[in-house]
């Protein structure tokens, strides 16, 4: 099947596809693949970032749980292979833990997020990416209940906005979402069209209840 260019707002409805639990991962992805290449292992010293020329304050409190993180760290030299072979689309929400709600760990997949968890011109070209490069093999676009982007239409966002500002946000993006399985299945339906994604690839579309922790496929 010939693949063309689909429009994220212009797209159909596609049948769903089957999605079975413990699919393909990563094969035939070899460790140290595209993020690792030219990449050594062993940081950098703080200098060559200009640490010590640093005016933001205020991260003390994360930069100590981080160097208590450090002393434990266990993926030194890991690659950046999605080793579950999972690609995930989800929005920005705190309530959702994208590894935990689906089983997997740290290196398991590739997580991108957007406002409302919609498919936009820069998560699309991570997905693209991810399968082309760091061997996703399965796509999850996952909106959620009570999503704010879902609440109110744009100029209710847009004032919202202005009021806790207190300026003027005309020029700002606001990509409100008035039905949220509608705008699911197109963008499910874009991911699967997209030319630089391969007919072997499987694409489903999912809401996750943040009150339950639940997700039921859509699409």
């Amino acid at each position: 099947m010939t693949r063309t260019p689909v429009d994220n707002h212009e797209a159909g409805d596609l049948a769903a596809e089957g999605v079975e639990p413990g699919g393909p991962a990563a094969e035939g992805v070899e460790p140290g693949g595209f993020e690792a290449e030219g990449v050594e292992p062993g940081g950098f010293e703080a200098g060559e970032f200009g640490a010590g020329e640093l005016e933001a304050g205020g991260f003390e409190d994360l930069l100590a749980a981080n160097a208590e993180y450090a002393k434990s760290f266990a993926y030194s030299g890991f690659d950046g292979i999605a080793h579950a072979g999972i690609g995930v689309v989800t929005c920005m929400d705190s309530r959702i833990p994208p590894l935990e709600m689906l089983g997997l760990k740290p290196g398991d997949a590739k997580v991108l997020r957007s406002a409302g968890g919609r498919v936009t011109e820069i998560t699309m070209t991570g997905l693209v990416l991810g399968v082309q490069l760091l061997g996703v093999r399965r796509i999850m676009v996952i909106p959620h209940t009570r999503c704010a982007m879902a609440a109110m239409s744009e100029d209710e966002m847009r004032a919202k906005v202005e009021r806790a500002a207190g300026k003027p946000a005309g020029y700002l993006p606001l990509a409100v979402i008035p039905d949220q399985l509608k705008a699911l299945r197109r963008d499910v339906a874009a991911v699967r069209e997209h030319p630089l994604i391969g007919d072997d690839i499987l694409v489903g579309g999912f809401m996750y209840d943040v009150d339950t922790g639940r997700l039921t496929q859509i699409t």
